[in-house]
């Protein structure tokens, strides 16, 4: 994902830098964008640890019913931006 503005650059580096907090096994080449967080490993408990580190580093509140079928990092990103530009 090219970043559209700095926000959404900080926004990825944030969330990269939670998914890898809870799973350091992780790579930067594991971290396709598009791809489903479940097939890296991720189970319910680990997005849930994700989004709230990532909230917690960003300063945003989401609404947990907006996580619903957000099942990839792209998904992640733009939910996130989203929020922050309220």
């Amino acid at each position: 994902m090219q970043p559209n503005n700095s926000l959404d650059g900080h926004i990825l580096s944030v969330l990269r830098q939670s998914l890898r907090t809870v799973l350091p096994d992780l790579s930067e080449e594991q971290l396709v964008l598009d791809r489903d967080l479940a097939e890296l490993g991720f189970n319910s408990l680990d997005r849930a640890d994700v989004i709230t580190m990532t909230m917690e580093a960003l300063g945003v509140e989401v609404p947990v019913v907006q996580f619903l079928g957000v099942k990839t990092i792209r998904e992640l990103t733009q939910l996130f931006a989203r929020q922050s530009r309220r």
